[in-house]
């Protein structure tokens, strides 16, 4: 993945800054702090007593009389009600730390899992050859045929380019429209909402990396904006208060996948313990039948919950991408007042503003700098 996703949703860790400056967060309460509490508790009254531990007496206080106030207090910290605070809460820091780790694992390119994707990989990038090749190719055509007023001709495997009169590309550029308008028709018709991104360099082998990239991808076929250039300077122009929407739908992203890796770690961990006791390597007090029941359907609720929590990070995921679409709609002119810039009224022209402008941010030759959109505005 590039772009976006290097820039905005790499961040995912930024929830525990926000939690440090606030222990109170509502965020972290919700997405970490409980799931993580919920985790112990089918730990210590489940899978213990499977095991043949009584469940603890978290629930019952034994403060005895004639003691001072000292003495209360740490009676109260040793008892199992404070581990069940202390432990969920160094689990749930843990796991909002490690939150960009599992994003990447739910996208499919985390170093350990990543060689496990590679069939779905390769599926979903056979897919998008098949339906987004020729809008591509016809894309490009276009594009240096009204920003360079050259057609580009394969000939004997080889590419090239041919100038041509003012008349001809006119007409070039007419047919390039009416083929990219069928191609256009054809995908509307067989989905109402975009799957997989066109660049095949950006397709991802789960349904999260590919809603991710597709939202990544939006600004460049619109303007040519490189999302991974242009994202952070525009959050700079936006200010806080208009991007609260784009942070609460990403924190509540990262808090389903949290949900869903919590739900499938203990599902895991259900099958597991019952392979164990099934084998005779784990002995317990419980009967084998109760055991292996209670274990199996834990597991298989494990994973429709774990299965859930995607689904519905997925949808926030959507959300996150609608936010960001419309940022970069509405306000990215803002970032060319910055560089002293204006918007041209072509839509052609404006490409050819980004394009230079990120050549000119990434390699920082002046040669790149578009001046000759330079603004005339001295404010």
């Amino acid at each position: 993945m590039v772009g976006i996703s290097t820039s905005v949703f790499s961040e995912a860790g930024g929830l525990v800054k926000d939690w440090l400056k606030n222990p109170l967060n509502s965020a972290f309460l919700y997405w970490y702090f409980l799931p993580a509490a919920g985790f112990v508790l089918l730990q210590l009254f489940l899978i213990g007593p499977v095991l043949g531990h009584p469940p603890p007496r978290i629930f019952e206080a034994n403060v005895g009389g004639g003691k001072g106030a000292i003495d209360l207090i740490f009676q109260i910290l040793s008892g199992s009600i404070f581990a069940l605070v202390i432990l969920p809460l160094v689990i749930a820091v843990f796991l909002s730390a490690l939150s960009g780790t599992i994003l990447r694992v739910y996208q499919g390119v985390f170093p350990l899992t990543k060689a496990l994707f590679q069939p779905l990989l390769k599926r979903n990038q056979d897919r998008s050859s098949s339906l987004y090749g020729p809008l591509q190719a016809k894309r490009r055509e276009y594009l240096f045929l009204m920003s360079h007023g050259v057609r580009l001709v394969n000939a004997g495997g080889e590419e090239r380019a041919e100038s041509v009169t003012d008349e001809e590309r006119d007409r070039s550029a007419e047919q390039l429209k009416a083929e990219i308008q069928n191609l256009h028709e054809g995908f509307e018709m067989n989905a109402s909402v975009r799957e997989l991104p066109v660049d095949v360099a950006r397709v991802g082998p789960t349904n999260l990396a590919n809603t991710l990239a597709v939202a990544e991808e939006y600004p460049f076929e619109r303007y040519g904006m490189d999302t991974a250039v242009f994202w952070p300077r525009l959050c700079a122009e936006l200010g806080p208060e208009k991007l609260e929407s784009i942070s609460n739908s990403f924190r509540a992203m990262n808090g389903l996948l949290n949900i869903s890796f919590l739900t499938y770690i203990f599902g895991i961990e259900c099958l597991l313990v019952a392979l164990a006791t099934k084998a005779g390597w784990i002995a317990t007090q419980a009967g084998p039948l109760l055991r292996l029941r209670w274990l199996i359907v834990a597991a298989v609720l494990g994973i429709l919950v774990g299965a859930g929590g995607y689904r519905a990070a997925v949808r926030a995921a959507q959300s996150v991408g609608n936010d960001l679409r419309t940022a970069f709609d509405y306000h990215r002119g803002l970032i060319l007042q910055q560089f002293k810039l204006k918007l041209p009224d072509d839509i052609e022209l404006e490409r050819v503003v980004w394009l230079k402008l990120a050549a000119f941010i990434r390699r920082g030759e002046s040669f790149y700098y578009p001046s000759e959109f330079r603004s005339n505005n001295t404010e």
